[in-house]
């Protein structure tokens, strides 16, 4: 969704800041660990029910998400291991984070969002946060599966950065339901159009 110029920037600029940081010998997996422990963190600031701190310290992680890669490229350290190190690492940062704001949905049965139409908003959340976690791991699932078969697969339409801003946004301004009910149906649109990349890429093969 952010544009390809904003990401180049934001990445040049993140790399700037991080030479110094891989001067002094930190490597890239010592950050993806301290990103997953930094989530740890964050889910537990919003299952104590601090969503305007958790909002914030979401932020926080889905930047500092960036600083690995950047040491990597920085260092010149790229590797395949450091690539799926970090992709596994983020895929339990993010469902440890929706682990967080379950826990809290089930501590709040009285829950009430901003302009939440519905009864019962406990379960509703609930359950948008189930739908939500499947989603993100499924649309991983998916785009990885698709080019394990040899195909290129960019359909997403929700990257990470904008994942990370949707869900900011919702526990900053007492919107985090709304936020899920986003995240949950870009995540059925973004497995669908996965889906329907591969059928046209078969069809496409089956005419030639």
């Amino acid at each position: 969704m952010f544009s390809r110029r904003i990401q180049q920037r934001v990445r040049h600029l993140i790399m700037q800041l991080m030479q110094p940081l891989a001067r002094l010998g930190v490597t890239p997996n010592t950050l993806t660990i301290i990103g997953l422990l930094l989530s740890i963190l964050t889910a537990a600031v919003i299952a104590q029910g601090f969503l305007v701190v958790g909002g914030l310290l979401v932020l926080f992680a889905g930047i500092f998400d960036m600083f690995d890669g950047a040491v990597a490229r920085v260092r010149n350290a790229a590797t395949t291991f450091g690539a799926f190190f970090d992709s596994t690492f983020d895929r339990y940062s993010e469902s440890i984070i929706f682990l967080g704001l379950l826990l809290y949905a089930l501590q709040h049965p009285s829950l009430h969002d901003v302009l939440w139409p519905v009864a019962n908003e406990q379960i509703w959340m609930i359950t948008l946060i189930y739908v939500a976690m499947v989603g993100s791991l499924m649309v991983s699932y998916t785009k990885a599966r698709a080019e394990g078969l040899g195909l290129e697969c960019k359909t997403g339409v929700l990257a990470r950065p904008e994942r990370v801003v949707i869900l900011t946004i919702g526990l900053l301004f007492g919107l985090s339901i709304w936020a899920l009910v986003i995240l949950a149906v870009f995540f059925s649109c973004d497995c669908n159009r996965t889906y329907g990349f591969c059928m046209a890429y078969d069809a496409s093969v089956c005419k030639e």
